[in-house]
């Protein structure tokens, strides 16, 4: 079991409260020198304290856990409630809160838990109407992660209905790569309950675990609507719904890990809500929307009065005044203990006596009844007006409001309170801008932030972008600048101002890539702002002219095993036996023969490889024929030999006139001495063949006569 480090919280505040610091010192064991080494750096603390900070600083809580993971907090407009960097850079500014596309940006200072641990930022009112706060807590061990409390209060008399979003940028940049999520695949959806994000696996920076909501099998009420990674940005939305006087919460965490496997582990164990992930948060578990923390309030959902119900932790309790009692309810609340002695009533324990009524006191009396009686005069209570600050009952049933709440005690506004929209104004000067509870003059920038500017016609409320351009990251972005390591993200102020949004779906992000006579065709950006690839093609020619495009036209060496170079330029395919051709080359069996794709070299006579309807096999030609005009002055007898017509003499042509390997394949041969040819090779019948012929057709002369006879005198 790893012991936690001894440590040491401090809080550093100046006088004028411009400016507070949480420091936290921690050292192992053994590396422990005294108490001199830890006085030291108390000494240092107390001048730094003393030291004040530069014009227009802006210093915000820094909170350490037991392994050293940095949490630092910012608490200026743009970056109010936000972890600025982290450890080594592992975030550029993230988890911030907008409520209806508002961030979060009170206007009071923020306050730390008695502990030190948890960081306690005011109320704000959001244009919906909901008081919004945030909790920021980080465990001193147990853990590597931060736990982000967001309460939506609801103070009006109708229900509220509002969007919610936590979003921020990485400081993996542009090498952020979704690593895993609760649902097991590698794309985010609204159903996974937290996800990993890295770079590279145990690299400097840490590996970053985001838990956003319950697994799907617990039902959270509130569950996430969208979600996305955008190259190095996240975001998740929540739609809730916030009765009047009640209230909502939205339950986050976000894990620095040295390597992806260990962010893993923590996710999928905070998921489920350990004990130690609900500690200081105890009174805030009935209304967590986006986890079933199955506390007081949620066990009894359709439960009526007096029936049985099980908490969170699986304690058997009854529903009385709506809530899950384990302990002893005394009529107004659930206390401590099972024996119901302990609520002061004899043993006897009545049923719900709230009234809801905040200037009646709620008594259950000794016989098991319930009485209301006024409550003293001076009891805090609430008038449901916004723009009274001080309510108290006045003995006599009534909560009256005195005082207003809207003097924000800066003497360059002017403040006021509406209530019809609920919410207190502060209004600087006409050339001013109220800005981080400071009025800036018109034209003025934030330190090392030139591209922002206050511009009270823009916005007198916020930093305003200078120029045609962006202001991300402190930086000033012409408008049409790629993101450097993401091509499909770019400067678009008319779509954000302050961040980098997705490029034209459809726009090349990458070149056309040429190896191996495979063109590689350029990458393009998809709608989520990622540079995806367009597939690939064969160059036609079967060679690359250059590492970014093929060659025009093919070569006789250049085409690919089954193709050869055809007379436009383009690789072709080898032609099956039967298919047109001009050059053996061109054909898959290597014998190009009377214009056609051959089984065989087929060079014997009265033969041929294209005759109609047996194009591609060597076959005797028909009798009668002489496709190759091989047989001079005859033609062929169907069975491979020449039949001499001039003198009824039959001409052996049995025999090729030419085997050799190199022999061409002869499409137009003649005989030797024929007027089509003088001089070329052709049929092997010669005059000498013709009259050692003549005996034996003599002979068949006379039979086929005698034959013909006999039929005529039968």
């Amino acid at each position: 079991m790893r012991q936690p480090k001894p440590s040491l919280s401090l809080l550093v505040s100046d006088p004028k409260e411009r400016y507070q610091e949480s420091c936290m010192f921690s050292r192992p064991a053994s590396q422990r020198f005294g108490v001199g080494i830890d006085l030291f750096a108390l000494s240092l603390v107390f001048w730094l304290s003393l030291a004040a900070p530069p014009a227009g600083a802006q210093f915000g809580p820094v909170v350490l856990n037991s392994a050293s993971y940095r949490w630092d907090i910012g608490t200026e407009e743009f970056n109010y409630g936000a972890i600025i960097d982290g450890t080594s850079d592992a975030y550029d500014t993230c988890y911030l809160l907008e409520v209806d596309g508002v961030s979060y940006a009170p206007s009071d200072p923020y306050t730390f838990s008695p502990d030190g641990r948890t960081v306690i930022f005011p109320e704000w009112l959001s244009p919906s109407g909901l008081v919004v706060q945030r909790l920021i807590y980080v465990p001193d061990s147990g853990g590597d992660w931060a736990r982000f409390l967001d309460i939506f209060s609801n103070r009006g008399a109708a229900a509220i209905e509002a969007t919610v979003r936590i979003h921020g940028n990485l400081g993996s940049d542009g090498s952020t790569r979704l690593i895993a999520t609760s649902s097991g695949d590698f794309s985010l959806d609204p159903s996974d309950g937290w996800f990993v994000t890295d770079d590279v696996d145990g690299s400097l920076d840490p590996s970053l675990g985001h838990v956003v909501q319950g697994l799907p099998a617990t039902s959270p009420l509130f569950p996430i609507t969208q979600i996305s990674l955008i190259g190095d940005n996240i975001s998740f939305e929540y739609e809730i719904s916030v009765p009047p006087g009640e209230q909502v919460a939205i339950l986050t965490f976000a894990i620095q890990a040295p390597n992806q496997a260990t962010a893993q582990a923590e996710a999928a164990r905070l998921v489920n809500l350990p004990d130690e992930a609900l500690v200081g948060i105890e009174e805030y578990l009935d209304v967590i929307g986006n986890f079933y923390t199955l506390g007081s309030r949620e066990a009894c959902r359709g439960v009526a009065e007096g029936g049985a119900c099980v908490t969170r932790r699986g304690e058997q309790g009854r529903c009385l005044g709506g809530r899950c009692c384990t302990g002893c309810w005394n009529g107004t609340r659930c206390l401590a203990g099972r024996s119901p002695s302990a609520c002061g009533r004899g043993g006897v324990e009545c049923r719900s006596c709230i009234d809801r009524d905040p200037c009646t006191s709620d008594i259950c009396t000794d016989s098991g009844s319930c009485t209301n009686p006024f409550a003293p005069a001076g009891t805090i209570c609430d008038d449901g007006l916004f723009c009274t600050a001080i309510d108290r009952c006045d003995g006599m049933g009534r909560c009256v409001g005195t005082g207003a709440r809207c003097d924000d005690g800066l003497a360059c506004t002017t403040d006021r309170c509406d209530e019809s929209t609920r919410r207190c104004i502060h209004e600087p000067p006409s050339n001013e801008c109220l800005i981080a509870r400071r009025c800036v003059a018109r034209g003025t920038s934030p330190p090392g932030r030139s591209c922002l500017v206050c511009d009270p016609e823009r916005n007198r409320f916020a930093w305003s972008v200078s120029g045609d351009g962006c202001a991300i990251g402190g930086e000033c972005i012409p408008r049409g600048t790629r993101h450097p390591g993401e091509p499909c993200l770019v400067c678009d102020p008319d779509r954000n101002p302050t961040d980098w949004s997705p490029a034209r779906v459809g726009e090349p992000c990458g070149e056309n890539r040429c190896t191996g006579g495979v063109l590689l065709l350029a990458p393009t950006c998809n709608a989520s702002g990622l540079c995806i690839p367009s597939g690939s093609m064969r160059c036609t020619s079967g060679s690359c002219a250059s590492p970014s495009a093929c060659a025009s036209t093919c070569t006789a060496t250049s085409c690919p095993e089954g193709f050869f170079c055809g007379p436009s330029g383009a690789c072709e395919p080898l032609r099956t036996n039967g298919s047109s051709c001009s050059r053996n080359e061109e054909c898959r069996s290597s014998f190009c023969v009377d214009g056609f794709c051959c089984e065989s070299r087929c060079n014997f006579p009265c033969h041929s490889c294209g005759l109609e309807g047996r194009e591609g096999r060597c076959v005797a030609a028909p009798m009668g024929s002489d496709p190759r005009r091989e047989c001079r002055g005859s033609a062929c007898d169907g069975m491979g030999r020449c039949i001499a017509m001039d003198a009824g003499i039959l001409q052996d042509a049995s025999m090729p006139s030419d085997t050799s390997p190199d022999a061409p394949h002869r499409t137009d041969a003649t005989l030797p001495g024929s007027e089509a040819g003088m001089g070329k090779r052709g049929c092997i019948c010669t005059l000498h063949q013709r009259a050692s012929m003549r005996p034996l057709h003599l002979y068949l002369f006379l039979l086929m006569g005698l034959v013909a006879r006999r039929r005529l005198f039968r």
